[in-house]
């Protein structure tokens, strides 16, 4: 990395770290490949190490742990698995960090949010590799270490989020209304339940905002839940074509499509 080196040395060098941040979030991209992953970690962790953390930086570190852990986990190979575990306990800990730097945030909602996104799919995926299971709705599938904790990060995050929506409306506001209720759904198993509200919502808002690159992220977040309980619910046949059915929604959106 001499040329990081070089670039904050420079004499203009608060331009040349931005340079920098920029280029570590392009390689972490949603569809980045795993080397460009890996550079962009390395890239985080050197910027942290010399100029300290932040709301958008640890959040942007993290989103890069949570994409590498995401593709490591759907190798095969049990060491690559172990590796996307390693790697989605250091996404959930740069959320943290970037909630602990954004006290004051409008914006702390989204570091939170994906915190508990990330602690959710460690349970969907710690309960996969247990072992084939009969496949049950209600919070006996996702049953988490301490559960009053879970609910009470939730709860919090609601009111981030709704603090965040009656400040500053926009669709990224808007759409972690529902991306809360798709890991409130997830996390009690009744995520049919919630169906129509979670799929109208989205309608809607593609409807007024139908930017691909928003909803390329939306879709990237939301499959990080997505693809471990539809493996999950395989036995499950509500619960199951539920969540196809928002995966397959989001997909769309996230390609530029609109609904047949």
């Amino acid at each position: 990395l001499t040329w990081y080196e070089r670039a904050v040395k420079a004499s203009d060098s608060a331009a040349s770290l931005s340079a920098v941040e920029m280029h570590a979030e392009q390689l972490s991209l949603p569809g980045s490949s795993e080397e460009d992953l890996g550079k962009a970690i390395e890239r985080f962790e050197l910027i942290q190490a010399i100029h300290g953390t932040s709301l958008r930086r640890s959040v942007m570190a993290g989103n890069a742990h949570r994409r590498l852990s995401m593709l490591l986990w759907a190798s095969d190979h049990q060491e690559q698995r172990n590796r996307a575990v390693c790697q989605l306990e250091l996404a959930c800990r740069q959320y943290e960090a970037a909630a602990g730097c954004g006290t004051d945030s409008l914006y702390r909602y989204y570091p939170l949010r994906a915190a508990l996104s990330c602690k959710l799919r460690a349970i969907l995926i710690a309960t996969l590799d247990a072992g084939p299971r009969e496949a049950v709705a209600g919070d006996a599938a996702t049953a988490a270490p301490d559960e009053d904790a879970f609910e009470r990060e939730l709860a919090n995050t609601l009111r981030e989020i709704q603090q965040a929506v009656t400040a500053d409306p926009q669709f990224w506001t808007i759409v972690a209304q529902t991306e809360h209720e798709i890991i409130k759904g997830i996390k009690r198993g009744n995520l049919a339940a919630r169906d129509k509200d979670i799929r109208g919502s989205l309608r809607d808002l593609h409807n007024r905002i139908n930017t691909q690159r928003f909803w390329t992220y939306v879709h990237d977040d939301a499959n990080g839940l997505l693809v471990p309980y539809i493996e999950l619910m395989a036995g499950n046949p509500g619960e199951l074509e539920t969540a196809k059915a928002l995966q397959q929604q989001l997909e769309r959106y996230g390609k530029g499509q609109r609904d047949p």
